[in-house]
């Protein structure tokens, strides 16, 4: 299924959890709504954003904001 074709609201979600490519119309989303483009036929899966994983990325684990 196209980005394009799922409901705004997740939509929006998508976009702001994971890295899309500029050319948003070839974007697909799986059925877990993960998303991936179609080159040369492999599919190509968009990578999380760092403040999409929790407390911010792995690196930051046990850090102190002082």
């Amino acid at each position: 299924m196209k980005l394009k074709d799922i409901h705004s609201v997740k939509r929006r979600e998508i976009k702001r959890r994971f890295v899309l490519p500029s050319n948003e119309d070839e974007v697909e989303v799986d059925e877990n709504f993960r998303p991936y483009e179609t080159i040369s036929g492999a599919k190509v899966f968009c990578s999380l954003k760092k403040t999409a994983l929790i407390d911010g990325g792995f690196h930051t684990h046990g850090a102190r904001n002082n």
